[in-house]
């Protein structure tokens, strides 16, 4: 039955053993990531609900074209050098992001294109 399920989601019958592997070590993967010097962070195109912890070095982060709900905790740890942040085409983030940004004072770049805004942060960029 499960490896009717998971042809059906598009594994082919010759992974399926190494998929039920993976997929049993799912809950083992950490909340945080440990990349401490990861500076450039593309997770763009997608299915992300949400992103983990991010490196504190982390200058750029593009993670547009997902299903994100949530910004604000993952960048907690990257408010002292984020500069580049794009968050494009994530229609469920809407005003919720702008706790988040506020507190990004490095920013030179921040692309929130289709995430569902219905205001902008008190005006002033």
């Amino acid at each position: 039955m499960l490896q009717e399920l998971l042809e059906q989601a598009g594994v082919p019958p010759e992974d399926f053993a190494s998929t039920c592997v993976l997929v049993d070590k799912l809950d083992k993967l950490p909340e945080q990531w440990n990349f401490p010097k990861l500076t450039t962070c593309n997770l763009s195109q997608n299915r992300l609900t949400r992103l983990p912890e991010l490196s504190a070095a982390l200058k750029k982060l593009d993670a547009s074209e997902n299903r994100l709900t949530d910004v604000v905790s993952c960048l907690t740890n990257a408010e002292a050098h984020l500069e580049e942040l794009s968050l494009s085409k994530n229609p469920s983030l809407g005003d919720a992001i702008w706790p988040a940004v506020a507190l990004l004072t490095r920013l030179t770049l921040l692309d929130v294109c289709g995430c569902g805004l219905r205001s902008l942060l008190d005006g002033t960029f």
